[in-house]
């Protein structure tokens, strides 16, 4: 097991996906986790599959943050604790007594973490944000879709869990520092600025160069008997590997050696691939062009990759409960350390306030009141 938190609670005052993220990893890392959530609801994610996910072996405390002893509690929380995380929406931190200058005047040496949408400066400062809101300011809506595509939220949920991993990341660095000299730090992390990072190739590209992205024939999903693989064809020995297993040597001359002239060609190089792969399954494409060391995948549900040996066996996955005692699966670090990921098998999510009495009687008692 990996605890190289042991020892260090965090104030989580975080809620909807990244900021819980960002704390269930300081959990797998043995940080025990007080997760504040107002009383009548609590976090507005408890309805949804993956709360359990996000929030298991955290404790629950039930504090009404609108009301002046809710207040004072959340001040006896945060004067022993050693990190403090929120995602509020711009100017509730203040409202709630919970902004870095009060915080920082409790606790010196806490280290405060801020997630927030387009971060603390700036004209979108002010903005409220979501995952698909954000996808759409920072320019990956426009490159994965076209204007006459399904308008529909894709679902794929990519900037909240990088945003969260970026704050996971920096309250590491914070807790270093914090070793040389004991005094807190202030982490600010915008959800804006992590998904411009995740897309570091296709922006800078398109900003240095000035080349949009686009289709490109050499990297596609070609359809084989049965599916869709995906195959990259984007260097010459990877092209003549391919070439050679599905017996196409006529691809390997002249026009189609040229990589820009299959770019150019558009769907009729990948209708020519497709001609070839047709006999065959995805699967048994897949073992054949990995064999030869080109990067090929089915194209896989999530469902298939979950139950595949790859992931069954590599202990990522862990059985817990969710919050209302039923088994669920969570995932664990998606690393190692000397070959161990994260700390004990957790307990379940918590029932909403579940740890309420215990966790603040023990902070009246620290602190003599």
């Amino acid at each position: 097991m990996t605890e190289a938190l042991r020892g260090v609670t965090v104030v989580d005052l975080t809620h909807a996906y990244a900021g819980p993220l960002c704390t269930h990893h300081l959990a797998r890392l043995g940080a025990e986790i007080v997760k504040v959530e107002e009383p009548t609801g609590g976090d507005d994610f408890r309805r949804t599959p993956w709360f359990a996910y996000l929030n298991a072996g955290k404790s629950s405390v039930a504090i009404d943050l609108k009301s002046a002893d809710g207040q004072a509690t959340l001040r006896r929380l945060i004067a022993g604790a050693d990190v403090l995380v929120e995602n509020y929406a711009p100017g509730a931190p203040a409202r709630l007594g919970a902004d870095w200058e009060t915080v920082h005047e409790i606790n010196p040496a806490l280290v405060y973490c801020s997630i927030k949408g387009y971060g603390e400066e700036g004209p979108f400062s002010h903005y409220p944000a979501m995952e698909s809101t954000v996808q759409a300011m920072s320019g990956i809506t426009s490159m994965a879709s076209s204007e006459d595509s399904d308008p529909r939220d894709p679902g794929v949920a990519m900037t909240d869990a990088f945003a969260g991993y970026v704050a996971f990341s920096a309250i590491l660095v914070a807790l270093l520092e914090r070793e040389h000299d004991g005094r807190g730090r202030r982490v600010t992390v915008s959800m804006l600025e992590a998904a411009l990072v995740l897309q570091t190739a296709s922006v800078l590209s398109a900003h240095v160069g000035g080349e949009q992205l686009r289709r490109r024939s050499n990297q596609a999903r070609f359809m084989a008997k049965d599916r869709r693989i995906y195959v990259n064809l984007m260097f010459p020995k990877w092209y003549r590997a391919v070439c050679t297993i599905v017996d196409r040597p006529d691809l390997l001359e002249a026009p189609w050696d040229d990589p820009g002239f299959r770019d150019s060609a558009g769907m009729e190089f990948v209708r020519e691939i497709e001609r070839s792969l047709a006999c065959r399954t995805a699967e048994e494409w897949e073992r054949e062009f990995t064999a030869a060391g080109v990067p090929a995948s089915v194209v896989r549900t999530p469902d298939e990759i979950l139950a595949h040996e790859q992931i069954t066996s590599s202990g990522l996955l862990l059985d817990a409960l969710d919050a209302s005692g039923h088994p669920t699966t969570v995932f664990d670090l998606p690393f190692r350390i000397d070959g161990a990921r994260g700390s004990a098998v957790p307990t379940g999510a918590p029932a909403l306030g579940q740890h309420t009495e215990t966790t603040l009687s023990g902070t009246r008692r620290s602190t003599g009141s």
